[in-house]
């Protein structure tokens, strides 16, 4: 009998759009253990409803890990898995039209307030303050802010640029 029950994904890291990348996702029992007996095939979507491929390969003792990719960018996307009633969902991650390659110590500021190229107004209200380290996006405070060095910048027409500069 299949216990299977549920999907649940690694984290992903921000993304860019076009470029695949790499999702682990784990079949587990409702007593929290691996569902190693589960070999099936799990139904892939997205928010922006652009990934690709639509369907993961069979699971190996309980997991599978492969390549997608997203060919929209997304604040806040996520992936959802289904097969047979069960579910699962990553938790939210960004894709970008362009990702910059961070020095550590870097401060990034990632926020739904995004300057409109068309009418130079900011959109949105939330703040997401983002440090980039040596192991990768941690979390930050206003208080852990160095001068901000990326701004991401709404283009006309859809789509974001990443804009750098230093001192």
């Amino acid at each position: 009998i299949d216990t299977t029950v549920m999907f649940v994904f690694n984290a992903i890291d921000p993304q860019k759009t076009d470029v695949p990348f790499t999702i682990t996702i784990t079949a587990y029992e409702a007593d929290g253990n691996v569902a190693t007996q589960y070999t099936g095939t799990a139904t892939i979507s997205d928010l922006t409803g652009t990934i690709d491929p639509g369907s993961t390969g069979a699971f190996v003792a309980g997991v599978w890990t492969g390549d997608v990719t997203v060919t929209e960018t997304l604040m806040a996307n996520t992936i959802t898995a289904t097969d047979a009633g069960m579910t699962g969902t990553s938790a939210s991650f960004n894709i970008y039209d362009v990702l910059l390659t961070l020095n550590d110590g870097w401060t990034l500021v990632s926020t739904d307030k995004w300057i409109d190229a068309e009418s130079s107004a900011w959109e949105g209200t939330a703040t997401l303050v983002l440090k980039y380290t040596a192991d990768g996006f941690l979390s930050a405070t206003l208080a852990d802010l160095e001068p901000v060095e990326a701004l991401y910048v709404k283009m006309p027409g859809g789509g974001w640029a990443g804009l750098a500069y230093s001192d």
